[in-house]
């Protein structure tokens, strides 16, 4: 993954903040890549948020 946007997630109960790379696809759908995950260097995880649209 290229994008250079990052999200930070904080983990209140523990204080460790996970950091992921992610990108807005074409689709609207966001694609994230870990970059640190749990305090450590970690870009195994990948996954894809979809916006759902309630009534």
């Amino acid at each position: 993954m290229d994008s250079k946007r990052k999200y930070y997630e904080l983990h209140k109960t523990d204080n460790v903040t996970d950091i992921y790379n992610y990108e807005v696809l074409a689709n609207g759908d966001v694609k994230f890549q870990s970059v640190e995950m749990m305090g450590k260097k970690d870009n195994t995880y990948v996954f894809t948020d979809t916006k759902i649209n309630e009534d």
